[in-house]
């Protein structure tokens, strides 16, 4: 399978993809690193199971979209489909077409063609018996199928000649072999009741034995020690000024706590939420938790809090049913770790509504406010030649003003980014506006053609899933419709 890049620095490149998968998302350790806006650490996966190729989103927080509908379970891909992970755009080529082949079988039974026997008596039943020498009576006219009656001068008949003998020899074995096919007969339908009577008992002594398991087998499920789902996160870091940063998470009972303590960048918060998370909300997080191997990971090394140089660490507690694992990592964190940590942020977003940089130390935060900034102003600078970096560069500007505002001492890109944001909404809107009126005045002057035109290239300002690109698609299938009513 073919998976090729449609648009970004990258656009035209084509990556083969093997039977072993391929993952996409931000870390290094993905087979496809995409450093853009909306893609996770680990955001999505292309596998090949179930004998066909799937795509399957690995809890992202912005989502992976196939054909523009979100991806909530693994779906089967074709060729022609478009993949979007936050602002890239793949296709989907290569796949080989299974054809399913109906296999005439080895052998196939043919029932002998019909054939019309015709029975004859022996050659000495042809032949005509001596006419008597005195007597000259016509003899009546024969059939080689039927025999001569005897003569009503004799009381006893004619004497039987050798060809009668056999004839009725074959008589014998025909009703012979008649009988013995009778016997057979009923003998295979009595196997066959037997076999019948036998496969329903067995069926029926198995069907008892299932349901006495699965009592057994819910009795001793039932023993099993559940314990809730629990969570702690916490991650401590000095800086070479001696500033502290402190963010901690205990997620019990369905009810989450968390404080964030950053005294260099002026944030010092502990909100109170007293709405318990759903049920379904902690599956969500625990699955995503057990398509990592961390409930199986070990410490590598044994870390003493107290040490000096042990001024940066990150420690993860998660325990639920029968299992619990405590791991604390410091500089480069476990693979197992790092997916955990990102599972985390998604759920905090999705479920609570909290911003995924609370957690991030101001290092962090500045380094990645610049990536966001820099490839807005790029985004920006390039819309005319292509369109649809103008409402690219509006959401990554927004994400850096999001990153900024949380410093007392704002830098000045966040003056720029909010300055270019607002100017790109304005175009943004002026062309939308625009793009409508000049459409309608064309429908009006019945020039579709042109109208056709204006929809698709207004549809490339705009992300598929916004109200706006759905709202031109309709338009554009309706003109369709007149022009091919006016061709018929």
């Amino acid at each position: 399978m073919i998976l090729q890049f449609l648009n970004g620095d990258r656009s035209g490149e084509k990556k083969e993809v093997s039977q072993n998968g391929l993952s996409i998302g931000r870390e290094t350790d993905n087979d496809v690193q995409l450093l853009i806006g909306g893609v996770s650490r680990y955001h999505a996966k292309v596998e090949w199971k179930n004998e066909q190729w799937q795509i399957r989103d690995l809890g992202s927080t912005n989502g992976t979209k196939l054909n523009g509908t979100l991806v909530l379970e693994p779906t089967q891909l074709h060729n022609g489909d478009v993949i979007s992970i936050g602002e890239q755009m793949f296709r989907i080529d290569g796949i080989a077409e299974q054809k399913q082949e109906t296999q005439s079988p080895s052998f196939v039974f043919r029932p002998p063609e019909s054939q019309t026997v015709r029975i004859t008596q022996p050659e000495a039943e042809k032949q005509p018996a001596p006419a008597p020498q005195k007597q000259e009576e016509t003899p009546a006219p024969k059939s080689e199928n039927y025999t001569e009656l005897p003569s009503s001068n004799s009381i006893f008949g004619k004497k039987k000649s050798a060809g009668d003998t056999t004839d009725s020899r074959k008589q014998l074995e025909r009703s012979g072999s008649k009988s013995i096919l009778s016997t057979n007969a009923l003998f295979y339908v009595l196997v066959i009741m037997i076999g019948i009577f036998c496969v329903a008992l067995f069926w029926k002594f198995q069907a008892g034995n299932n349901q006495k398991n699965n009592q057994a087998g819910n009795q001793s499920n039932s023993n099993i020690i559940r314990n809730p789902f629990m969570l702690y996160y916490e991650k401590f870091s000095i800086s070479k000024e001696n500033s502290v940063f402190k963010f901690k998470l205990l997620l019990e009972n369905n009810q989450i706590k968390f404080s964030l303590d950053d005294l260099q960048s002026g944030r010092v918060y502990a909100p109170v939420i007293n709405e318990k998370l759903s049920d379904a909300a902690i599956n969500k997080l625990k699955m995503a938790i057990e398509d990592t191997n961390f409930m199986t990971s070990r410490q590598q090394e044994s870390i003493d809090m107290e040490e000096e140089n042990n001024r940066n660490f990150t420690r993860l507690i998660i325990g639920y049913d029968d299992k619990f694992n405590d791991l604390t990592v410091k500089d480069i964190p476990l693979a197992s770790f790092s997916k955990v940590e990102q599972a985390i942020t998604d759920f905090l977003q999705e479920e609570v509504g909290l911003d995924p940089s609370m957690s991030e130390s101001k290092e962090v935060l500045l380094r990645e406010a610049k990536e966001r900034f820099d490839r807005a102003e790029n985004q920006f600078n390039s819309y005319k030649n292509q369109p649809g970096n103008l409402w690219r560069s509006i959401e990554n500007y927004k994400i850096a003003m999001k990153r900024y505002e949380v410093f007392a001492d704002k830098p000045q890109e966040w003056k720029i980014a909010r300055e270019r944001y607002n100017k790109a909404q304005a175009i943004l809107e002026k062309i939308r506006k625009d793009g409508n009126v000049r459409v309608n005045l064309l429908c009006q002057q019945r020039e579709y053609r042109r109208a056709l035109e204006e929809c698709t290239r207004l549809m490339d300002f705009f992300p598929e899933t916004s109200t706006t690109y759905k709202k031109i698609r309709n338009t554009k299938l309706q003109i369709e419709k007149i022009i091919s009513g006016d061709k018929k």
